[in-house]
């Protein structure tokens, strides 16, 4: 949990003095700008913490059963509302937070539990890590 949040925390600080030209650059992903990764992350941050609520209440999700990692993620990102740095920013650190939030309220047993990812459906804990090499 702590080199997740952590990451993604100095990422967010280090998001915070990106100007305009900065976020509108080429990321090392070549199809996509800073703003577009950023997007990215938020829509995943919000499914890795989707994925875990269910996981906890018995039902575990099956929204990733025909997901093409090629084409689906940047379907997502096209399909998401141009909004401010700012905004996206905001957006970030609130998907962030929400992923610490539900992480921090799992019992020890809990991150046994069967949550899905582009994997399948793989333990609470595998997820965390996906979730952080994502990042």
């Amino acid at each position: 949990m702590a080199p997740l949040l952590g990451q993604r925390r100095r990422l967010a600080d280090t998001l915070a003095g990106f100007d305009e030209a900065a976020w509108s650059a080429q990321s090392r992903c070549t199809a996509w700008s800073n703003r577009d990764v950023v997007v990215h992350l938020s829509i995943t941050t919000r499914f890795w913490t989707h994925s875990i609520v269910q996981a906890r209440l018995g039902r575990p999700t099956r929204m990733l059963a025909e997901f093409d990692p090629v084409e689906d993620p940047a379907a997502l990102v096209r399909a998401a509302p141009r909004v401010s740095a700012a905004d996206t920013l905001a957006g970030y650190r609130s998907t962030t937070e929400a992923l610490a939030d539900c992480l921090a309220d799992l019992r020890p047993e809990e991150w046994a539990l069967p949550a899905e990812s582009p994997l399948g459906h793989v333990p609470v804990t595998i997820l965390a890590h996906q979730a952080l090499w994502d990042g």
